[in-house]
């Protein structure tokens, strides 16, 4: 029973060991290039998101101010 359960406890060490080195490793090298991609992908999106809506606001004066000319033409 005994070199049942060694045999056993070598195969789960080597298994561990493949489950580590070809996956868990990998991953922890890939991190650092997901978090600067996601960093990256968040600069990109504030930028565009502070452009869109400074575009809205824009746009949305635009509109008031004509709609007040269209009211002082049909005062008149």
């Amino acid at each position: 029973m005994c070199m049942r359960h060694r045999s056993i406890e070598s195969k789960l060490k080597l298994f561990t060991t493949a489950l580590s080195e070809g996956l868990v490793s990998p991953l922890e090298l890939k991190m650092e290039e997901w978090k600067k991609v996601a960093s990256q992908l968040d600069k990109d999106h504030a930028k565009e998101y502070k452009k869109a809506r400074a575009d809205i606001k824009k746009k949305s004066s635009d509109t008031i101010k004509l709609q007040k000319k269209v009211k002082k033409g049909k005062s008149q």
